[in-house]
């Protein structure tokens, strides 16, 4: 490892025995910080490729334009993982804050919408979860405020009893069934103590 001085930060180089740099890191007064591009630069030994970037300021991950991390594959240098952080919460402006892509498929597999450090979107489910090949939604969970409110599978949905979630999960409920596309539930039980209740979705009943 050796380390110089660069937009007064200090750099810090790690070097792979194959003479790839494979870790670059930059701080300022010892905390990871670089005000001109990613504090942390990671490359693959043997290819040579960037594998990794975070954007750190003041010891926080923070980037104002675009993911503060991102993950590559060290073959082909595609993205299969971004994350959008502002002064060290997840984030996201316009979209969902976590990305990862199947490396295969090149599917999105997961996406997570986070408001300043907390799961939140309204109206569609702030944590997805999709199938590998057909990219179908296997798992959706809604989440308003960092407060839980509801998850549903292919087979089930757990409703949350915080009587501020009942309330969206209420509205929700009232939209779909305006729109025709509202599915039917069966209560099966009580689970995770008084906080979830799990039913099982039906289909809507023929007029």
């Amino acid at each position: 490892m050796d380390g110089s001085s660069l937009d007064h930060c200090v750099l810090a180089r790690t070097t792979h025995p194959s003479g790839v740099v494979v870790l670059e890191t930059w701080r300022e007064a010892g905390e990871l910080s670089r005000p001109s591009g990613p504090a942390i630069v990671r490359r693959d030994p043997y290819t040579g490729r960037v594998i990794r970037l975070a954007w750190w300021r003041a010891g926080k991950l923070h980037r104002q334009a675009g993911p503060a991390f991102l993950e590559r594959d060290p073959i082909n240098g595609k993205i299969y993982w971004a994350e959008w952080w502002q002064d060290g919460e997840l984030h996201g402006d316009h979209g969902p804050a976590v990305i990862r892509r199947d490396k295969r498929s090149g599917v999105i597999t997961i996406e997570k919408w986070w408001v300043h450090g907390q799961l939140h979107r309204v109206g569609n489910p702030a944590v997805l979860r999709r199938d590998p090949v057909t990219g179908g939604p296997v798992w959706q969970e809604w989440w308003v405020d960092g407060t839980f409110v509801r998850a549903e599978d292919e087979a089930s949905v757990w409703l949350s009893s915080d009587p501020r979630a009942a309330a969206v999960t209420a509205q929700t409920m009232k939209a779909r069934q305006n729109n025709g596309d509202a599915p039917r539930y069966e209560p099966l039980c009580a689970g995770f103590g008084s906080r979830w209740a799990r039913v099982a979705k039906m289909p809507a009943p023929t007029p």
